[in-house]
């Protein structure tokens, strides 16, 4: 199929040293020789064990990786909760402080609504008259009393 590589071996477990024995042992009986190479089982049993260990291993490291992942990322959660509670102390604050703002304005809009009505009732206007009246003598008699 392709080139195994360290990882796949590993994931594996091995297998490939069980595979090649095997085949050597078939090979050998085929041709006659059951001797020295033939799979015994205390052979299958010490390659099992090598097999075994090393698949405890890897998901040893592994599950440790993942635990400490887990951890991280509990940390990183408990830090934006944390943040999200300031904001949303923040959040009613503002709110609140929007919210008295809105009612005073609502109040100065009144209030200055109501001057400018009560400034207008004290004006008088006079009509008809014209700008002559002014140079008059009343105005002259003015300046000399001052």
């Amino acid at each position: 199929m392709g080139r195994k590589t360290k990882k796949s071996d590993e994931r594996d477990g091995g297998g490939n040293e069980v595979c090649e024995l095997a085949s050597q042992a078939s090979n050998n009986s085929a041709h006659g020789e059951v001797g020295n190479q033939a799979l015994s089982l205390s052979d299958i049993q010490k390659l099992l064990t090598g097999m075994e260990e090393r698949i405890i291993g890897s998901l040893t490291a592994q599950i440790t990786s993942n635990h400490a992942a887990i951890i991280r990322h509990d940390e990183t959660i408990q830090a934006i909760e944390t943040s999200m509670n300031d904001f949303q102390g923040r959040i009613t604050t503002v709110e609140s402080t929007l919210a008295d703002i809105v009612q005073e304005n609502k109040h100065l809009k009144l209030k200055v609504d109501d001057l400018e009505n009560r400034s207008r009732r004290c004006n008088i206007r006079i009509t008809g008259c014209t700008g002559e009246l002014e140079m008059g003598k009343w105005q002259f008699k003015y300046n000399t009393n001052n």
